[in-house]
This record gives C-alpha cells, structure tokens and sequence, in this order.
C-alpha cells in the first residue's frame, strides 16, 4: 500500500478547536468511472477529532479550500500567470432563434362541450 502524502494544512473544522490539521488528497483506486468520484478531493486529519470530510462533503471541500494552505496551489498559479495564453480567434456561430410555443388552451371533455351546447 502506498504511503499517503499529504497535501498541505488547514486549520479544524471543529468549533473550540484550534489544532492545525494535516489535509490530504484521495487517489484514484480503479480505472472504474464510478469507483473514482472521490478522486482529487480533499479531506482533513485531525490529531483530535479524527478524519473529517472521508465522504467528499462539499461543504468541507469549501471550508479547505476557503481556510487550508494547499502546497502547490501557489506555484500553478504562477505558473499559469508566466505563460501567456496564445489568442486564438474566437468563432462564434449565431444560434437560430427559438420559435415561439404553441398558445395552449384549456381542455374540456366532450361532455362538457356537449352540455355547453358547442358541439
């Protein structure tokens, strides 16, 4: 089994917990799409509280990615800033315009119409 590495600090989640909890990246375990939905989510591991966020609960997703220090996260970033995006002209295709719904009417029964006398 391979050693976790992990992915940078975050502080706890945990109301009245000051620890600084170590954050960690799942991995792909299968070539199986649906086995890999965890894939690059982040979780936390607290010496106190234990794993928080083992289901990739968006709101923790939110919460490390708001207040964690993810190591790496500064150097894409420059990385992306270095390389200039070579422009490429933009091809936009003018969509038809939609054609507009039929105008609905209430329905009534044929024995309405028939009592009604429209028929």
């Amino acid at each position: 089994m391979k050693e976790r590495s992990q992915a940078g600090t975050c502080p706890c989640p945990v109301r009245g917990c000051e620890l600084t909890a170590k954050v960690f990246k799942f991995r792909a375990a299968s070539d199986n799409p649906a086995r890999q939905r965890m894939a690059n989510k982040f979780y936390i591991q607290c010496s106190a509280h234990g794993t928080i966020g083992g289901r990739g609960d968006a709101a923790v997703q939110e919460f490390i990615m708001e207040n964690g220090d993810i190591w790496g996260a500064e150097h894409k970033a420059e990385k992306v800033e270095a390389e200039p995006a070579a422009a490429a002209p933009a091809v936009v295709t003018p969509k038809p315009a939609p054609k507009p719904a039929p105008e609905l009417r209430p329905s009534r029964s044929d024995m309405d119409q028939f009592m009604w006398g429209e028929k």
